[in-house]
């Protein structure tokens, strides 16, 4: 009788592990809406400013961007060694989603200041969480490659995330120039 080798795992078998693929799915969907983000509050930056002072606006922005991981990130990574970790990554998309739905009343750059800081403040948070629930997930054997697909979604999001904000600014553009250029025959020829 004539024993079979074990087969080593594939990059297969790391997609039939429906919890990382469950923690891959979020963490596109929410690399997606930072990165989105990113790009319409600084577009909303340059026209709330205009001129020569939204490009300062912009360098501000993303170096209170950087400067919010950099105070955050290393605490967030304690916390997440002694908190679970799946309720402050769900924890930090809530914060993030909340703090995203106040955009409509900012009127003032400081308070684009102040949303970007507190985005990316409650952002690294899920980052170093995110990172020390992979091998929890994908398991020893698996790791390795779970970390390169997740390292593959943050590259690809870094393209892909302006180039979906450029899309969005040019639909709704396209989308207004079509909605004014239609007129009612009852409505007013004003404009």
């Amino acid at each position: 009788m004539s024993r079979s080798k074990p087969q080593p795992p594939t990059a297969h078998s790391l997609w039939r592990n429906r919890n990382f693929r469950t923690l891959f799915g979020a963490q596109v969907i929410s690399l997606t809406g930072s990165g989105v983000t990113t790009v319409g509050l600084a577009l909303f930056a340059y026209q709330l400013t205009g001129g020569p002072s939204a490009t300062a606006v912009i360098g501000n922005a993303l170096t209170l961007r950087i400067l919010a991981f950099l105070l955050f990130s290393q605490p967030a990574g304690v916390i997440a060694d002694r908190v679970s970790r799946k309720k402050i990554l769900i924890a930090a998309d809530v914060i993030r989603f909340g703090l995203l739905a106040l955009f409509p009343f900012v009127t003032a750059v400081w308070q684009i200041y102040a949303m970007i800081f507190a985005i990316n403040a409650v952002t690294a948070f899920f980052t170093p969480t995110f990172e020390a629930s992979i091998p929890e997930v994908a398991g020893g054997e698996q790791y390795v490659k779970a970390l390169s697909l997740s390292r593959v979604a943050t590259d690809v999001e870094a393209v892909a995330a302006p180039a979906l904000a450029g899309l969005f600014v040019a639909t709704k553009r396209r989308f207004r120039r079509r909605a004014f250029s239609m007129r009612s025959p009852t409505a007013p020829k004003c404009c």
